[in-house]
């Protein structure tokens, strides 16, 4: 890592979003090392991310999960994206001076956090449309439509199915709210040197507002696994939660933290969020793996439903859709 001396390169492109052809390369500096890990990382994220989903899809069921802590996660996440992508702008920028392998290898770090937002929004979205049928609307069985109102003819979202849609809701209000504010302040920083001496207002605007996204982030994603870390103590089960996505990514995490630590620019703020949610899956992790022998031991399921000795379910239940197709076609 560079000094904070007011010489430094760094310095000045952290502050304008154009600079000089030298001052870019003298800020630039290939680092093999942590191109190849976070070129790693990108590939693994998107890796570690495939188990959970295919799980998710497979059984066509997301139990398990808590909308909350896929609401601080995304949230986070999102903040997260956010800090970064304003922290490195004068990386960015200095894209139009580097060569196309130089301008990626400086913004790996905002692909890197791109890729983790993208592939938790995405979680949150498979979340929803895999939501447990049984426990999205309210069935009534009258025996004529007419004896009911026209408002009480057509289902009803259960209230956890609506306070989980709101919840999403909430998160895209944040996610555009963030990407304005973020889009309007990185529009008015400055387009040359500024003549006069001192940091000009804008500038130092959105340094407190990348300060304040990572701190934001930090306390989110200290926030993200207490929910979903109650839940699961509940319900002393795994339900869809992902042990291969866990193993592969509570490791991954802290080599995460390294090759956003040692790119330029970046602070305490920018990585201090992907350390605290690293010791916290990992908690999560050890929880799961213990609910995962209980279940053996108590010939259950990770839904809590019986199992045979060969791994089948008791009765021969082929899913909650097939089980409700077939109560349909009676």
């Amino acid at each position: 890592m560079l000094g904070s001396s007011p010489d430094d390169p760094l310095r000045a492109l952290h502050s304008r979003p154009v600079v000089s052809p030298e001052a870019c390369h003298a800020a630039y500096e290939h680092d093999p090392v942590a191109f190849t890990l976070s070129a790693c990382i990108c590939i693994g994220l998107v890796l570690s991310y495939l188990p959970a989903y295919y799980r998710i899809v497979r059984h066509h069921n997301s139990e398990g999960y808590s909308p909350w802590f896929l609401l601080l996660g995304a949230t986070s996440s999102a903040s997260s994206l956010a800090n970064i992508v304003t922290l490195q702008w004068g990386q960015v920028a200095c894209c139009q001076y580097f060569s196309a392998g130089q301008c990626f290898e400086s913004v790996l770090g905002i692909g890197q956090v791109f890729l983790q937002w993208a592939a938790f929004l995405t979680l949150f979205v498979l979340y929803l449309l895999y939501y447990p049928l049984s426990g999205k609307y309210v069935r009534s069985v009258p025996i004529t439509t007419s004896a009911l109102p026209s408002s009480h003819r057509r289902p009803k979202p259960f209230l956890p199915y609506r306070h989980a849609v709101s919840l999403f809701a909430l998160t895209i209000l944040h996610l555009a709210l963030t990407a304005l504010t973020t889009f309007i302040l990185l529009l008015t920083l400055p387009k040359a040197e500024t003549p006069h001496p001192g940091a000009p207002p804008n500038p130092r605007a959105v340094r407190v507002w990348a300060t304040t996204l990572g701190l934001v982030a930090v306390a989110l994603g200290c926030a993200q696994y207490a929910p979903q870390l109650v839940l699961t103590a509940r319900r002393r089960l795994v339900g869809s939660l992902s042990i291969p996505m866990m193993a592969l990514q509570t490791p991954g995490s802290f080599v995460f933290v390294y090759t956003l630590a040692v790119r330029p620019g970046v602070n305490f703020s920018g990585w201090a969020t992907y350390f605290v949610t690293g010791v916290l899956q990992g908690t999560l992790l050890v929880l799961c793996l213990l609910f995962k022998r209980r279940q053996a031991r108590l010939g259950v399921d990770d839904w809590g439903k019986s199992v045979g000795p060969d791994g089948e379910r008791v009765g021969g239940a082929a899913g909650e859709r097939d089980a409700l197709l077939r109560r349909g076609r009676r």
